[in-house]
């Protein structure tokens, strides 16, 4: 699989509910998108630590896109792993952003 299927089918994964199966694909992809959907997983699963890390490993990508994924981290955090429909909004235009962008690489 590559790397652009790899990446749309991890995000399918994620929003079918299959977080493990997500996991699995993303762990595999060594680059910054690929971290950070990794971070956006870990932070999903509610550990945000390790969601913290990944982001840094992405390379500055979350700010290349305008995205400032730290805050989304403490909001939802804030908010005990219980998005608002307004973060959870915010959480979806993340997660498509990186879609998007990992087509266009």
């Amino acid at each position: 699989m590559d790397h652009r299927t790899a990446l749309a089918e991890a995000v399918r994964l994620y929003k079918a509910g299959e977080d493990d199966a997500a996991h699995e694909i993303v762990q595999a992809i060594d680059s910054p998108v690929g971290s950070y959907l990794h971070g956006i997983l870990h932070r999903a699963e509610g550990d945000y630590s390790n969601a913290r890390y990944w982001f840094i490993r992405s390379n500055g990508l979350p700010k290349q896109l305008g995205i400032d994924a730290d805050a989304l981290t403490r909001e939802l955090q804030s908010q005990a792993g219980t998005p608002t429909p307004e973060l959870q909004n915010r959480l979806n235009e993340e997660l498509d952003a990186v879609l998007r962008f990992s087509q266009e690489v």
